[in-house]
């Protein structure tokens, strides 16, 4: 029978007479072995506005009656502290110091990695803040020694809107030190960052202390909460199920926590699998026998647990998993089709245009480069293994009559909201209705770009960005058709930019006015490069260029049907596309059918300007978005009395004069890339 460790009447709070510095203890049950309980820190974010949330269902593996929810903390959190003496036997003190807490607004419905009482846990944090102003967060829990006669084992959860990775915890009853270590491990979501840290060894002391110092951002000092146990608790569900095809690796690994020896067992429908006593589970290559439902139990002697279910299918068969898709594009780009498709192996393709195979299109994926009305039509693809055959979908693919839309924003200096009617684009510059109410200005001349070679080609005048307005500032354009995702194949986006006085702005590709990257300083003025829209998290990519310095930015995006490659080029040469990016990374798979461009308004006050946008261009190679001249610059003139002008690309006995056509004195010599030497030769 579950047992509820929180009843009312085994809580009592203290009367809290600052709600910046709340005070909370919990009364737990009777003396006994076989526990496991745990904290959750409520959190906030300026101040009541958004605030953390209590566990609704089973967390870490923990049952929701058994976690603790402290009340609500205010964003600058300030020191609590509560010491009960009075209630049955069991009774514990909770106390915690921070400077700050926070909110990392994960759910289940923008996280699907996280169950809904894993994301209740990491949803409010703790905040050990900068060591520039902070010294990081403590929290002490005492009266453990009667809840847990023969010890017990700790694990912490931390959280955070935005970070890198996260400092360790040290955790010590007052005869032993332990640290435990938080990596972020690449788990990221559009929000922030959380991390499930390792499991301690074993404590006896009555008190135990979790600390850590703070940190320096992009690294995060926070904790979400903490579970103590002396029992086994499946804290991290079983990971690696899904849909396989015959012959596929099958790996499930599942983490606990517990009073060793933690003693292990794989199920597979209920039933135990021989030899199955580790926290992972593989096989390497599944057949039918393998498909079901698989579990964990893990015991010791105080008592067991059992994981959730991880459900494994096993398809033979060609069957296609994500079916084609129309899509719509302009003329010069890119498109990719390709299905994800499952069976045994081998797998083979067969393209097929309007009826009929096409020669050489047995890949995985099809590929159209260089997008042309030739190439509109409809496409499926023939999926065969030696079991069977599956036929996709017929997906339409239409080029539209329009290249890549260019901006170079010549228009009558003034507010850009209204302005623009290149048929590329679905409509002129506009804001969004109930969106930011700031506008960004058009002024002459327009910036420019040369790399020592060439030079860029430019028109028009520019953008001012927050040139008017509200302190949050937006323009936006809308696309003829969406770009990117699964089939968006190679997309290039170029722009010259300058962003000053400024928390993040920059140019933003957007869903129906949904932001879904933004290039440029994405927060607090970083160096050029890309993220989430004032946010910085492990997703984000940043150059080694300030972006206060007037640059050419080149982006490229590869999109895959899993994510998004993505590199760029600041200040690039224009000739070739260089076989090094400024900076390499990968974002979340997204589609755009907007471009917006946004400011956040000058630190302190609000108020523009926030420096300048120029020369959007979009394309499917990097030509289309680098157009450039020789750049060719008036020389001094060269002066002789007599004779004929010659001139050589060499000096030396193997160079090679020839006279100059027609020139006389004086003669204006062009400056080019390419060095040339000159003299005078007898008549």
């Amino acid at each position: 029978m579950k047992r509820n460790l929180f009843e009312p009447t085994g809580l009592r709070l203290l009367t809290r007479t600052v709600l910046a510095v709340p005070a909370a203890a919990l009364m737990l049950g009777h003396t006994q072995a076989g526990t496991s309980i745990g904290i959750n820190f409520y959190g906030n974010f300026f101040g009541s506005y958004y605030g953390g949330r209590a566990v609704s269902a089973t967390a870490f593996g923990v049952d929701p009656v058994n976690w603790y929810t402290t009340p609500s903390l205010f964003d600058y959190a300030g020191a609590a502290s509560n010491s009960i003496s009075t209630g049955p036997a069991g009774v514990l003190s909770l106390a915690w110091a921070a400077p700050f807490t926070g909110i990392n607004r994960v759910d289940p419905t923008n996280t699907p990695a996280l169950t809904r009482g894993d994301s209740d846990v990491y949803y409010g944090f703790l905040d050990g803040g900068d060591p520039s102003y902070d010294s990081g967060y403590s929290v002490s829990l005492s009266g453990l020694a009667t809840m847990f006669p023969s010890g017990y084992v700790v694990q912490a959860m931390a959280s955070a809107d935005s970070a890198s990775a996260f400092v360790a915890n040290t955790v010590s009853d007052g005869m032993r030190t332990a640290q435990l270590a938080n990596p972020v491990a690449g788990r990221t979501t559009a929000g922030g960052a959380y991390a499930l840290g390792l499991g301690s060894g074993v404590f006896t002391g009555d008190a135990l202390g979790l600390s850590a110092p703070a940190a320096v951002p992009p690294m995060r000092s926070t904790l979400a909460g903490f579970l103590v146990t002396d029992q086994p608790v499946v804290s991290a569900r079983p990971a690696g199920g899904g849909t396989f095809s015959s012959g596929d690796s099958l790996l499930l690994q599942a983490g606990a926590v517990g009073i060793p020896p933690l003693a292990y067992q794989w199920r597979l429908n209920g039933s135990p699998i021989p030899g199955a006593t580790i926290a992972r589970y593989s096989v390497a290559g599944v057949g039918p026998g393998d498909a079901g439902d698989y579990d964990l139990v893990v015991t010791n002697v105080y008592g067991g647990a059992t994981s959730v279910v991880a459900s494994v299918q096993i398809i033979a068969s060609p069957v296609i998993l994500r079916d084609l898709s129309s899509q719509t594009n302009y003329r010069s780009m890119m498109a990719n089709l390709s299905v994800d498709a499952g069976g045994a192996p081998p797998l083979s393709y067969q393209w097929i245009k309007a009826g009929t195979p096409i020669l050489n299109g047995t890949n995985a994926v099809l590929t159209l480069a260089n997008l042309q009305s030739a190439d509109a039509a409809d496409y499926q693809v023939i999926v065969t293994n030696s079991l069977g055959t599956v036929t996709s979908a017929v997906a339409s693919v239409a080029v539209l009559t329009n290249l890549p839309p260019y901006e170079g924003f010549n228009y009558p200096e003034g507010s850009l909201t209204g302005s623009g009617s290149d048929p590329a684009w679905g409509g002129p510059w506009a804001q969004t209705v109930g969106g930011y109410q700031g506008d960004q200005g058009v002024f002459t001349p327009g910036a420019s770009y040369r790399d020592g070679t060439n030079r860029l080609l430019v028109s028009g005048g520019a953008v001012q960005l927050a040139a008017a307005g509200d302190p949050d500032y937006e323009n936006i354009r809308n696309l003829l058709a969406t770009l990117g995702g699964p089939a968006g194949g190679t997309v290039y986006f170029s722009f010259i930019g300058q962003i000053t006085n400024t928390p993040w702005a920059g140019v933003e590709l957007a869903q129906d006015g949904l932001g879904q990257i933004l290039l440029g300083a994405n927060f607090y003025a970083e160096n050029w490069g890309w993220g989430d829209r004032s946010n910085t998290n492990a997703r984000c990519g940043h150059s080694s260029t300030p972006s206060d310095s007037l640059a050419l930015l080149v982006y490229r995006f590869d999109f895959t049907p899993t994510n998004t490659l993505i590199n760029l080029y600041v200040n690039p040469l224009l000739g070739a596309e260089p076989a090094t990016a400024s900076v390499s990374g990968s974002w979340s798979n997204f589609q755009f059918n907007q471009v917006r461009l946004v400011a956040h308004g000058q630190y302190g006050s609000g108020i523009g300007p926030n420096g300048l946008i120029d020369e959007l261009r979009l394309g499917g190679t990097w030509a289309s978005v680098t157009p450039a001249a020789l750049q060719i610059v008036a020389g001094p003139s060269l002066i002789w009395n007599y004779g004929i002008l010659q001139s050589s690309g060499t000096l030396g006995a193997s160079a090679l004069w020839t006279n100059v056509p027609n020139a006389t004195s004086p003669y204006p010599v062009q400056t080019t890339s390419s060095k040339m030497f000159y003299r005078v030769a007898g008549p």
